[in-house]
């Protein structure tokens, strides 16, 4: 296996490279700025805080201020998530000498060495090896080009790469194949995509894409067009989850407040799950094959939006004819058994209002077309009602908390048994609060989601700390602790509590 060879090396390099320069570099002496505002940060395509809107007209920004009602024109060069203490294009210009690009191409990226560590004796079929210790020794690489095409068309190409050395280091034939094949190494492209305007009030964004909706950090409501990776629960954020997936996107923009969306997604992809033998894998026995439609104009999936960002806050409806990433247990008539995925139908809404330090958040979503495994000729409806608050008073720090419960129509008992395990009322919980030390070089975050209301089904606890030694290197620790519950899921997984660190080169 050629990548396997190569991910070694790249791991031994990396593993003296980010000493080195942790050595090397000093800490940083300056602060950086403070937040602009509460809301700064979040995504512009569908969980923007609906105090500010982004348009190019013919290569100008225009930013409107909904607090204020003011516009403002910028320079298509001062795009948003770069560091605001430095000029865009001075930092283009370092990396286009540094790596002898042209000006028109812009390539950035991370090497990443990840570790984790099982605090707690337990064993995941075929029970070949008792999985407290090392559980990840990783090396990552991301990598990530931007070609300005013209002043109005650009193009965007990344992908990312891991090997994972643990498995080799605690001897491979201890592990099942699944596991092995899922975890050990993975190569694969990200985000890419042609986007442009074709006319003043159109953009057009076509490829490999993720395009979020909704107004929640943690809880997935009208938020369906994009599969999650869920081989690991709780390690990492929502945000990090999502996969892309081939899509044409169409933005009309009516005027400065409204804009409608047409979407529609021609690469069928569902989510990735743990591998039978990891121990985040549930069951005693390997799933059954799934079947996956394939990309033919009737298995495209359809979406479209409409937003409004006004005054202080924000509004949005949503509508989708897709695949359940969800899949459910049919039988054919000879008795193979086979995983399946219903097409559903959904629409939403979304509105969150903004006044003083405090941010509140509602999404509603109705689904029709569910179906299970323990009555797989029946069809469900469904009813999700999210509810939340983003408080930010007190200083350099954010508390977020949001409730979400899915309501099932025409309850069938049956639906209570393996391996549905769906009750009439589904209640999800998260707490999460974020902080920021030392002139917001080191940040703190702490996220609590928890099944029913009590925790009866399951929950986790993460803690982290991420410090940004300088502005190439950061280095993550933190923990995460599992309790079991009702739900088979975090049955399994409750002696799963494991730390975690990660150092990582940033370019």
């Amino acid at each position: 296996m050629h990548w396997k060879c190569f991910f070694l090396k790249i791991s031994a390099l990396t593993i003296a490279a980010v000493f080195s320069l942790i050595i090397l570099s000093s800490i940083p002496a300056l602060a950086q700025d403070n937040m602009d505002e509460v809301l700064s940060g979040f995504d512009d395509e569908g969980q923007t805080s609906g105090v500010q809107d982004t348009k190019e007209v013919d290569g100008i920004r225009e930013d409107f201020d909904e607090s204020t009602g003011q516009h403002t024109d910028v320079s298509d060069d001062v795009l948003s998530g770069f560091d605001e203490d430095r000029d865009v294009s001075t930092v283009q210009e370092e990396k286009q000498d540094r790596y002898g690009l042209p000006e028109w191409c812009d390539l950035s990226g991370s090497i990443a060495l990840e570790g984790a560590y099982n605090l707690i004796s337990h064993h995941a079929p075929p029970d070949e090896i008792d999985l407290k210790g090392l559980s990840r020794f990783r090396t990552e690489i991301d990598l990530e080009t931007d070609l300005e095409i013209s002043r109005v068309w650009q193009a965007r190409i990344s992908g990312k790469g891991y090997y994972d050395l643990a498995y080799e280091m605690r001897g491979r034939d201890n592990f099942s194949d699944e596991v092995l094949d899922e975890n050990e190494v993975e190569t694969e492209l990200r985000e890419i995509y042609l986007q442009g305007s074709p006319s003043t009030n159109l953009d057009l964004k076509v490829g490999r894409q993720i395009v979020p909706w909704g107004t929640s950090e943690s809880l997935r409501v009208v938020d369906v067009l994009n599969p999650l990776d869920l081989r690991e629960v709780g390690m990492v954020d929502i945000e990090d989850l999502r996969l892309p997936v081939t899509m044409t996107k169409l933005d009309y923009y009516l005027n400065n407040r409204w804009n409608v969306t047409g979407i529609a997604i021609h690469e069928i992809h569902f989510n990735k799950e743990a591998p039978f033998g990891s121990d985040f894998y549930p069951a005693e026995t390997s799933l059954p094959d799934e079947e996956i439609p394939g990309c033919s104009m009737e298995n495209q999936e359809l979406a479209v939006a409409l937003t409004g960002r006004l005054t202080g806050w924000d509004i949005s409806f949503h509508g989708a004819w897709i695949y359940d990433d969800n899949w459910y247990l049919e039988a054919s008539e000879s008795g193979d058994v086979s995983r399946q995925h219903s097409r559903i139908a959904m629409l939403g809404a979304t509105v969150q209002v903004v006044t003083g330090n405090w941010l509140f958040k509602t999404e509603t979503a109705f689904l029709k077309g569910i179906q299970f495994s323990n009555i797989s000729d029946e069809e469900k409806s469904r009813l999700d009602l999210l509810a939340g608050f983003e408080y930010s008073g007190f200083e350099e720090t954010t508390i977020t908390w949001e409730l979400a419960n899915r309501h099932i129509f025409d309850y069938d008992n049956r639906l209570g048994n393996p391996p549905d395990e769906v009750r009439e009322d589904e209640i999800q919980s998260v707490l999460r609060i974020t902080r920021d030390f030392l002139h917001d070089t080191l940040h703190l975050t702490i996220l609590a989601p928890a099944l029913d209301l009590f925790a009866q089904d399951g929950a986790f606890e993460r803690i982290q700390m991420e410090h940004d030694w300088n502005d190439n290197i950061s280095i993550t620790l933190g923990a995460i602790f599992y309790q079991g519950g009702d739900k088979s899921l975090f049955e399994a997984i409750k002696d799963n509590d494991r730390i975690f660190m990660e150092f990582k080169y940033s370019f």
